[in-house]
């Protein structure tokens, strides 16, 4: 049992690991084609793989029934909407004005929605889940702050907020009404609809010369392998084993690793803001993780 929950544990914080490093391949993506170009590419050629990958295990039953089911598509479609169109639709927007620390920090609030979410719907209220998920947002203040220039308000954070909202939105949309469908099929359709939204907003003309390159095309694979695909059945998973308020803690680790990647790749500096505030991350999921034991 112990050990089961340790790996589950592991598990999310590897899952944390790959979806911050979509910040890092999508810069250099953005190199190469605007935002929505990006994006649009990105989801159509996920979906492609996501659907081959289906027809390859039909015959083992992952993905052999229920594509007939009219609420596997329309969950899809309000999935795709919620996690990839608007989410990073709203955020891409915003990061065009919003320093990108700033960005990584609202949307690691989500945490915050999800558990005041939950609470409502189940009535019933953790002050240690609160308590957890505060010393772990205030392990990502300590990192960020260090690294937030003074930005005042403007529409930039609008947007952002907005496109946290609309991840928070999805994650409770799955948890309650989509998580009884496969996970392939379902992270499928939200890519192919999610492409398909952005591509009136995209130039497909410019995208053979930038899959050309091969610094874009390496960036734009790892996003449609990893990020799109791997990182996306991961997370619906994780919501399946700890509930959405729980699950999206872990996206609090994400500004932690999204600093160390930028270090790496792009000689970003760390200092002991950067250890203190991990050492706070991980001691908040540890607390989430023990609290979800007690209540299963």
């Amino acid at each position: 049992m112990i050990r089961g929950n340790v790996m589950r544990l592991v598990f999310g914080i590897v899952f944390s690991l790959l979806w911050s490093s979509a910040f890092i391949a999508g810069k250099y993506c953005l190199e190469y084609l605007p935002p929505l170009d990006v994006l649009s590419l990105r989801f159509l050629l996920a979906a492609v793989l996501l659907f081959a990958l289906c027809w390859w295990v039909k015959r083992s039953g992952q993905c052999g029934s229920g594509w007939a089911d009219k609420r596997l598509w329309l969950h899809g479609m309000a999935l795709g909407m919620l996690n990839y169109v608007l989410y990073l639709g709203f955020s891409y927007t915003g990061l065009q004005t919003v320093p990108p620390e700033l960005v990584v920090l609202l949307v690691s609030t989500m945490p915050f929605v999800t558990t005041l979410a939950v609470s409502c719907v189940k009535r019933k209220w953790s002050w240690l889940q609160w308590l957890a998920i505060s010393l772990g947002f205030l392990g990502v203040y300590i990192v960020l702050s260090v690294r937030m220039p003074e930005t005042g308000w403007s529409i930039g954070i609008v947007w952002v907020v907005l496109g946290m909202l609309a991840l928070a939105g999805g994650t409770l949309f799955y948890q309650f009404t989509a998580s009884r469908h496969q996970a392939l099929p379902l992270t499928g359709i939200q890519n192919l609809f999610s492409g398909l939204i952005l591509l009136p907003f995209s130039n497909p003309l410019q995208w053979p010369a930038a899959m050309a390159e091969p610094v874009f095309a390496l960036s734009l694979w790892y996003q449609v392998v990893v990020v799109s695909g791997v990182a996306m059945v991961m997370w619906f998973q994780l919501v399946r084993w700890f509930g959405s308020d729980n699950a999206s803690a872990f996206h609090l680790l994400n500004p932690i690793f999204a600093a160390v990647l930028a270090w790496w790749f792009f000689g970003s500096d760390l200092g002991m803001a950067d250890a203190a505030g991990t050492v706070l991350v991980v001691l908040a999921l540890g607390m989430l993780n023990r609290i979800r034991r007690k209540v299963v």
